[in-house]
């Protein structure tokens, strides 16, 4: 779809439906540290078409995540989050570049299965067997990075393994959002500088930020009221879901 023929385009009900699955998708992620981009994506693709998705979608996660940081930062783990970003960020910059190359179908079954791996691991081995040291931090931080300049849904990756660093509550969703809104930054600036981020759809994307923002003080509200062991349930089911969710759509890709 051409850019000019978005907001021409646009009902009022789709315009209400985008607002829904942005605020939703917000409160999603501000919850459990992901799934909310997914979710999101089922509601922009058809209005953007899917060779924009992903340029659009930096822009609106970026926003999202300016106020994950804003509600969520002060609990981060900025140790943490800086081994993650040495790596990540550079690696970002090549998926970025590459993105529309990539078998998403292949990608999509090794996280799903990564994920759907560790949750009942980590429950049968308990936690201590899953502690990431700093070599693996700057791994899974590599691969993160790469996967995120290509697809949506990387905080698949990410999450498990902050968990695993013994990170629970507010401290995983922050340090998460500190991570994210690096990786958007750059993500935002290597699609600019490969003109696949016109004018257009960052107005379109900003739109949709807009509307998810508020979402973020909603899952604050709800943590700070939670405990951790119903959080990280909470946190275990999603990724149970998306888990088996990549999965099938790598096979049926």
């Amino acid at each position: 779809m051409p850019d000019a023929a978005i907001f021409e385009s646009l009902s009022a009900v789709e315009i209400v439906w985008l607002a829904i699955a942005a605020f939703a998708g917000s409160v999603t992620a501000g919850l459990s540290g992901m799934g909310g981009g997914m979710l999101l994506a089922v509601a922009v693709a058809p209005v953007v078409g899917i060779d924009a998705l992903i340029p659009v979608m930096t822009v609106a996660m970026f926003l999202n995540h300016i106020a994950r940081v804003m509600a969520f930062g002060a609990d981060a783990q900025w140790e943490t989050a800086g081994k993650i970003m040495l790596t990540a960020l550079p690696l970002t910059v090549v998926g970025a570049t590459v993105y529309s190359a990539l078998p998403g179908d292949i990608v999509a079954v090794v996280i799903g299965t990564f994920v759907l791996v560790f949750v009942p691991g980590r429950r049968l081995l308990g936690s201590a067997a899953w502690n990431v040291s700093t070599p693996g931090l700057l791994g899974v931080g590599s691969i993160f990075g790469f996967v995120s300049g290509t697809a949506i849904g990387a905080g698949m990756l990410i999450i498990p393994v902050l968990l695993g660093s013994g990170l629970t509550g507010a401290a995983l969703i922050g340090t998460d959002a500190i991570i994210g809104l690096a990786v958007l930054i750059v993500k935002g600036i290597t699609f600019g500088t490969l003109s696949v981020l016109t004018a257009q759809l960052t107005i379109f994307g900003v739109a949709v930020g807009l509307f998810a923002m508020p979402g973020v003080w909603l899952a604050r509200w709800i943590i700070k009221r939670s405990s951790v062991r119903v959080h990280t349930l909470f946190i275990e089911a999603v990724l149970l879901a998306g888990g088996a969710s990549f999965v099938w759509r790598g096979l049926t890709y």
